[in-house]
């Protein structure tokens, strides 16, 4: 998958969704930030994972590779 072009498919689609229940997604954007361009080093964002996958089990771990995946993609750095 090509991340950073599904992350602009999924702007586009949470734009919609802020449209049609603004209190909700006005909350979620409120929380969420985007890490590498807030300055968070590699070590910091894989940290992050790990807390995720601890807090959710085996399903975080599916979403905890395709985070590593992106964060690759985002900033060049993967093998």
């Amino acid at each position: 998958m090509n991340y950073p072009e599904h992350y602009q498919e999924l702007t586009g689609l949470m734009k919609q969704l802020g449209k049609e229940i603004p209190d909700t997604m006005g909350s979620f954007t409120g929380l969420h930030k985007n890490a590498v361009d807030a300055g968070a080093g590699r070590e910091e964002i894989m940290e992050t994972i790990g807390v995720s996958v601890l807090m959710g089990g085996g399903p975080s771990v599916m979403y905890g590779c395709e985070a590593l995946q992106a964060l690759d993609q985002f900033t060049k750095e993967g093998s």
